[in-house]
């Protein structure tokens, strides 16, 4: 197993919707297309191509240094996001349990995560995230409810109606859930809030800032505004570049 080290895992996050974030692996086998992290790598040279961002490693001593770094823990620290760059239900986890790890550590410190994830994966935690649902509140980016377009962006990760299932499964369960539609791959997402608008208690919206393909961004900026305020619900985040577009 490869792995790397890490001066730091825990830092600042600089979105809206997050105040802590770490990444406890580098490099991501979901070989979504649109994703900015393994771009930005690649044009940093901190990875050699696609494939080689594909081959996922392990930071060394992860759960150690998440540790040390707790014990001295930021005054402002309200929640943990996992994770900003990887999704922390790779295939990988299956083998080496290491979001499990990290989760472990985190409740036992009493420290609200947020999960998110495209990874039905996230099933085999069910049970400790359940009975820690005070703590640990579940996402699913879910960017299109067609099966083809995720195929084609987002070829590794798990099929779109697998995620609807899952994050049901857990919002039935009392854990409170959210869904990131983002980047938004098609015209009506919409239809994504029509699907789950019982299941899910707070949205993300974002646009698709690296592939360069047109969507009428407007439109999708004002039909999700319309439908939130339609159903009286104003439970919903519209990013920054997305509100500007």
């Amino acid at each position: 197993m490869q792995t790397i080290t890490r001066s730091r895992l825990l830092y600042r996050s600089k979105v809206e919707y997050a105040n802590y974030a770490l990444n406890h692996y580098k490099g991501c086998s979901m070989g979504c297309v649109y994703c900015s992290a393994m771009l930005n790598s690649i044009r940093r040279k901190q990875c050699r191509d696609r494939s080689d961002w594909m081959n996922p490693r392990i930071v060394k001593d992860a759960i150690g240094q998440l540790e040390r770094e707790l014990s001295r823990a930021p005054k402002d620290l309200k929640q943990i996001w996992l994770s900003p760059v990887t999704d922390p239900y790779q295939p990988i986890e299956d083998t080496v349990h290491l979001t499990r790890g990290v989760l472990n550590v985190l409740i036992a410190r009493k420290v609200p995560v947020w999960i998110l994830t495209k990874s039905v994966g996230i099933l085999q935690d069910a049970e400790l995230i359940i009975e820690n649902r005070g703590l640990v509140s579940v996402g699913f980016t879910i960017t299109s409810l067609n099966e083809e377009v995720r195929r084609k962006y987002e070829p590794n990760a798990s099929s779109v109606w697998n995620r609807v299932r899952a994050l049901e499964y857990f919002h039935k369960h009392g854990v409170k859930t959210k869904c990131s539609v983002e980047p938004i791959l098609d015209e009506h997402p919409t239809t994504i809030c029509d699907t789950l608008k019982d299941d899910v208690d707070y949205w993300y919206f974002g646009k698709d800032n690296y592939t360069h393909r047109w969507l009428p961004y407007q439109k999708i900026r004002d039909d999700i505004t319309m439908w939130f305020h339609k159903h009286g619900m104003m439970n919903y985040l519209i990013k920054k570049e997305l509100r500007e577009a």
